[in-house]
């Protein structure tokens, strides 16, 4: 992952690094970054959505943006969707895309999602929609 690349992207569009300091403006210029496919501007936007800073909060919006942040191999991304997969009884975490995620992890080789991941698997732990 060449996040270098893109932390120059994310400074080229002057966004606010503190999540304290940012308004609906800065969120815009995280969604326009995140649809070139910038990482770190998906990892971001997934933690304003799962948080609700600034916005709304919306899970389902975090975990499609740490979804694509974690197809591109994003420790921190997976790392949040494996946490979401355990600790929220509201969201579906669907075992296909649970596979995917840990396939991804393990093939990186981060021990923490790898291990999580492994649980919701061998446990079948997957969250019912309500």
């Amino acid at each position: 992952m060449k996040l270098i690349e893109n932390k120059e992207k994310v400074k080229m569009y002057n966004v606010e690094k503190d999540p304290t300091k940012r308004g609906l403006k800065e969120i815009t210029k995280f969604e326009r970054l995140a649809d070139e496919g910038i990482v770190l501007a998906q990892l971001e936007l997934g933690k304003i959505y799962l948080h609700g800073l600034e916005i709304e909060r919306d899970i389902a919006k975090g975990l499609n943006y740490f979804n694509h942040a974690a197809q591109k191999g994003c420790e921190e991304a997976l790392n949040h969707l494996a946490l979401i997969c355990h600790n929220y009884d509201d969201f579906i975490c669907d075992e296909k895309h649970v596979k995917i995620w840990y396939s991804i992890a393990k093939q990186y080789g981060y021990e923490r999602p790898t291990n999580l991941f492994s649980k919701l698997l061998d446990n079948n732990v997957y969250r019912a929609k309500k």
